[in-house]
């Protein structure tokens, strides 16, 4: 027992004495550690832990029906019509339900509160398995109108837990509501903890089903239809008829020549969706770079152990046996490796917290992912693994198959050679893992740089939105020329806001309408070409006369609608080199110029532009004259010279007391809405630009170090040659021939690896860019860089001595 004791206190000693060996190994593996123990919580408790606050989620499923307008574009046809044909003609199948989850901000006691809110259907929340607190819930309350439920954070929080709140009054819209009950906090939404767990829930039962012709609450993205059935899943060709049949002959969807289309997914699997891929990738990740990290630590081992051969050489003469003398170097290396977990648990429970940091609390089951049981015992038996592998490799590379040889041997030439095909055979797997690694990396970034940073054929300047809601007057504007005189109303409404704004901040430019070019008040059309007859799809944007001077969108041919046909709402359209090139492929563009389309003459040619409906893709668009403002909201476009900020709270001042009908003011800058907007498409260029460091910093270093220590066991031949005649220049083609076999292999090896695993990647995972070679070129030029310089360093170092001086340092 005093063996293993002794080992175990030299191994403990040896973390403190000889930091030389410990502590780059402890900084590199507890590191590597905690990024795969980051994604090995994050997988396991987003991909395989139950949901927390979802009652059998093995029979609750997701419908999701809408219309395909193109690869990358669905719009939705969810609605409340929709909603209940599907639960009358599926009511067999299970039960139905439905949620919205929404950014809301609630008023008590003339605080506001930032909350999540639920539109839900009654009964949703015992669907889910949403316990309840207090109160009652939707199904046996008597009156769910004007009641709210809330959840138990927030009640905790904001009511400090009383008893008795059930009854009182918060304000939600501007619009008094009592509270009903209190609900457990539902987490498990695709809405994540962007507002934490402060939560409100108000339920409809849709016993006045909404017109076609008017906005529908639930017609929308974020919109979940639910259906809990023990039955097997819908039919979803079926599905798409039922559906179509529920659409009205009058609603606006049927204008849409696009398919129906239709999923039906277990609720988990849509929750998680496309985040799935990505943290499988995340792990593979991290644990090629752990791979890469073991490589290197390998020959660090190995060297360290071969310095102390005479110890072990003297171990078995005394009669030590194989075992024994593996086990005395596990447990010497066992505080090394335990001391590098606990750091890296550590390392993972740090990064975990700036989880909500990194993902901007967007991110689905946020709040549940932690260090748990998975990652402990990933930790246990990944650490155990790596100390016996190195323990074997360590002692199946000492010299000790001739003990007189070990025992008197100097470690010169071929006695200190001996792990030189282990290191080769490392040289070659680093090659690949990092070749793999930085290809993908490289060509992600390019792509999110490409989304980032497009020619956006246009400039955002100094510009704000300004959207301003109106009260609403509770009645529904069912006529037609009902909801037009509701209309000029806002536009005159607006029309006076701008002068009253204009006239109190003179610096201002307000822009004539509120038109802009990240298409964030863009229409869809759907059409036909006029002379093929062929779909045509294409976006509509307002056109004023100070729209293309005003965002520096250059026009190609023709000229721009004067402020005369501007006021007058002279049917005048200018299109863009896109849907020119639609409507006229085989003729000049300029051959469009003054021709109908659309029941409006074409009067000029701008320039293609990016806007955030489309992304990176190229659109169709025509610029009209078209009335955007609605009867609940009115859109302003301001704009100030570059530098300068908008005084946000005099505009809202000045707004609110310009017109009692007027209850809520929201700006954002444009170059605001494009970072929101890009916001997970640049922090996955800055994600995997660090992890692209990284991977090359493990790369070469690892790389680095193997190619030294292969020419510093040729230090004895080198000197033995120099002190034989050979010259400088000899010597150094030498070293290079010897490597360039090396490096020529491992780089072939590296590039067929990277190739093969990228290649069969991309067609499974769309959020994949298509493969590049120059990626694999540029990364290939700066690993041959990198070897090269760590191989010809100790070589050069070597060879500038004096040959008897360079044998006697040996």
């Amino acid at each position: 027992m005093s063996f293993y004791l002794r080992a175990l206190r030299y191994g403990i000693i040896r973390l403190v004495s000889l930091t030389r060996f410990s502590l780059p190994i402890l900084v590199t593996l507890s590191l590597t550690l905690a990024t795969v123990m980051t994604a090995v919580a994050i997988s396991s408790n987003v991909l395989f832990q139950p949901l927390p606050d979802i009652k059998n989620e093995h029979t609750l499923y997701n419908v999701a029906i809408s219309k395909k307008l193109n690869d990358k574009m669905k719009l939705p046809i969810l609605g409340s019509n929709l909603f209940l044909h599907l639960k009358a003609h599926y009511a067999s199948q299970g039960q139905w339900a439905y949620f919205k989850p929404s950014a809301q901000s609630i008023t008590v006691a003339e605080q506001n509160y930032a909350v999540t809110q639920f539109d839900a259907f009654q009964g949703t929340e015992q669907i889910l398995g949403t316990q309840l607190v207090l109160g009652e819930n939707s199904q046996t309350s008597a009156s769910i109108k004007e009641r709210v439920w809330i959840s138990e954070t927030l009640w905790r929080q904001v009511f400090s837990g009383d008893p008795e709140v059930v009854g009182k009054q918060l304000n939600l819209d501007a619009q008094p509501y009592l509270i009903q009950g209190v609900l457990q906090d539902f987490t498990s939404n695709s809405y994540g903890d962007k507002h934490g767990r402060q939560q409100i829930w108000r339920f409809d039962d849709l016993s006045t089903p909404i017109a076609t012709n008017m906005p529908d609450a639930i017609r929308n993205n974020e919109t979940f239809f639910l259906l809990q059935s023990t039955l097997p899943a819908l039919d979803t060709n079926q599905l798409i008829a039922v559906a179509e049949q529920g659409i009205a002959e009058d609603d606006f969807l049927n204008k849409f020549p696009a398919p129906t289309t239709a999923t039906v997914k277990l609720y988990r699997d849509h929750l998680v969706g496309k985040n799935k891929v990505m943290i499988l990738l995340l792990l593979s990740a991290f644990v090629g770079l752990l791979l890469m990290a073991c490589s290197n630590l390998i020959n660090v081992f190995i060297a360290h152990y071969q310095g102390r051969h005479k110890e072990f050489a003297i171990s078995k003469s005394l009669g030590a046996n194989k075992l024994k003398l593996i086990n005395q170097i596990f447990i010497e290396s066992a505080p090394l490796f335990i001391s590098a977990g606990v750091l890296g648990l550590l390392g993972a429970a740090w990064i975990i917290k700036l989880l909500p940091i990194i993902f901007n609390k967007e991110f689905p089951l946020l709040h549940s992912i932690s260090v748990n049981q998975t990652t402990y015992l990933f930790a246990i038996i990944s650490l155990l693994l790596m100390n016996l592998l190195f323990s074997l490799l360590c002692f199946f590379h000492l010299p000790l198959k001739h003990l007189n040889q070990a025992l008197q041997g100097s470690g010169k030439g071929v006695a200190k050679s001996g792990s030189s095909r282990l290191q080769k055979g490392l040289f070659v797997v680093q090659l690949c893992i990092a070749s793999t690694l930085l290809v993908s990396l490289a060509m992600i970034s390019h792509q999110s740089y490409q989304t980032l940073y497009p020619n956006l054929g246009y400039q955002l300047k100094n510009t704000l939105l300004m959207t301003v809601k109106l009260k609403q007057d509770g009645a529904q504007q069912t006529s037609n020329e009902l909801r037009s005189e509701k209309s000029a109303q806002t536009q005159q409404r607006a029309q006076d806001l701008s002068n009253h704004l204009q006239q109190n901040l003179t610096q201002l430019e307000i822009l004539q309408g509120r038109g802009e070019p990240l298409g964030l008040t863009n229409i869809f059309h759907f059409s036909k070409h006029p002379v093929t007859q062929a779909d045509l799809s294409y976006q509509s944007s307002q056109l004023t006369p100070d729209f293309l001077s005003a965002f520096d969108i250059p026009l190609i041919a023709g000229r721009n609608i004067s402020e005369q046909e501007w006021q007058d709402k002279a049917k005048v359209m200018l299109i863009n080199e896109n849907l020119a090139q639609l409507l006229s492929p085989d003729e000049p563009i300029e051959s469009l110029l003054n021709t109908e389309f659309e029941k409006a003459k074409i009067i000029g040619i701008v320039g293609n532009t990016f806007n955030l409906m489309t992304r990176n893709k190229l659109q169709a668009i025509s610029y009209q004259h078209l009335n955007y403002q609605t009867q609940q909201e009115i859109k302003l476009l301001m704009q100030l010279p570059a530098g300068e900020a908008f005084a946000t709270q005099t505009l809202q001042q000045l707004a609110l007391a310009f017109d009692p009908n007027i209850d809520q003011v929201e700006m954002r800058t444009l170059n605001e809405y494009w970072n929101a907007t890009t916001a997970d498409t640049r922090m996955l260029f800055y994600f995997t630009n660090l992890l692209t460091l990284l991977t090359l910093a493990l790369a070469a270093i690892g790389m680095a170090g193997l190619a030294t220590s292969l020419t510093e066991q040729k230090r004895f031949e080198l000197a033995i040659r120099m002190a034989t005649g050979a010259s400088r220049n000899q010597l150094l083609r030498l070293v290079l021939a010897q490597a360039s076999w090396l490096l020529f292999s491992g780089l072939c090896a590296g590039v067929i690896f990277a190739t093969l695993v990228y290649t069969s990647l991309q067609p499974k995972i769309a959020s994949l860019p298509a493969f590049d070679l120059m990626p694999i070129i540029l990364i290939d030029l700066l690993l041959i860089i990198i070897v090269l310089i760590a191989t010809l360093w100790p070589a050069k170092r070597i060879i500038n001595r004096a040959p008897m001086q360079a044998l006697r340092e040996l």
